[in-house]
């Protein structure tokens, strides 16, 4: 599963909830979870600081660590 669709979970959102904090679309959100487009720099910033962790544990992290 993807670092980011791990991280959403964990902490109990919605793909629709994401996509509207983070001012992208909900498609994008998937597409990010689902490896077809690469999150870019300044959105793993973003979604770093919305989740308090760092930007690249939004690839790294893993179902066994417990972000939220």
């Amino acid at each position: 599963m993807n670092g980011l669709k791990i991280i959403r979970i964990q902490c109990n959102y919605s793909v629709s909830e994401l996509a509207e904090e983070t001012g992208v679309s909900r498609q994008m959100i998937r597409a990010w979870e689902n490896g077809k487009r690469s999150i870019s720099e300044n959105r793993k910033i973003q979604l770093g600081e919305y989740f308090r962790i760092e930007p690249e544990l939004i690839g790294e992290i893993n179902e066994q660590e417990n972000i939220c």
